[in-house]
C-alpha cells in the first residue's frame, strides 16, 4: 500500500507541476488537476499527451478517494467543435472514452468533454473542462448505468 501511495503521489505531483505543450497536429505533454463530481470525492492529477498527427488528446491519471482507495485512469478525447466566444475566451466540445482501474474493479465508458479556454497571453491557455459521461462498472458484478461528471482544470502552452 505504501508503494502504491508513493507512486500515486509522485504522479499527481508531476501532473500538477508540468504544463501542456500542444501544437495543432503536433505533440503534447502536460498536466491538470481532476475531480469526479458524481462518484467522488475522488481528487487527483492527470498527465496529458498528444502524438504528432493524431487528432486525439490522451490523459493518464491517478486519484485517491477519501478513505485511501487508489485508482488509475485513462482518457482519449477528440475535440470536434471549437469556437471563439469573445475576447480571450474560447469553447471546445468533443467526445471521448474513459477507463478507470481500481483496487476492486474497473469503470469503462464514454464522455463529452466541454471546455472553456482562456488565452491570457498568445501561447498560454488556462482551461476548465467538464465531461459528463455514461459507463459500466465491473465490481462485484456489472453495474449499468454508471453516470459521471469528470472535471479538470490546468494550463497549456501552445506553439
Amino acid at each position: 500500500m505504501k508503494r502504491k501511495s508513493l507512486l500515486l503521489f509522485l504522479l499527481v505531483l508531476f501532473s500538477l507541476i508540468t504544463f501542456q505543450v500542444y501544437a495543432e497536429g503536433g505533440s503534447a505533454i502536460g498536466g491538470a488537476f481532476s475531480i469526479d463530481i458524481l462518484n467522488g470525492p475522488y481528487n487527483g492529477g492527470v498527465f496529458l499527451f498528444k502524438f504528432d498527427k493524431v487528432p486525439f488528446m490522451f490523459g493518464l491519471g491517478g486519484r485517491i478517494k477519501a478513505g485511501g482507495d487508489i485508482s488509475v485512469g485513462f482518457t482519449s478525447d477528440w475535440w470536434f467543435y471549437r469556437s471563439h466566444l469573445t475576447g480571450i475566451f474560447n469553447l471546445y466540445v468533443g467526445s471521448g472514452l474513459f477507463l478507470t482501474i481500481k483496487d476492486r474493479g474497473l469503470d469503462l465508458g464514454a464522455h463529452i468533454p466541454v471546455g472553456l479556454q482562456i488565452f491570457l497571453l498568445d501561447p498560454l491557455e488556462i482551461f476548465v473542462q467538464l465531461s459528463p459521461g455514461l459507463g459500466i462498472r465491473f465490481e462485484k458484478g456489472m453495474e449499468f448505468p454508471l453516470w459521471s461528471i469528470q472535471g479538470a482544470a490546468g494550463f497549456r502552452v501552445w506553439f
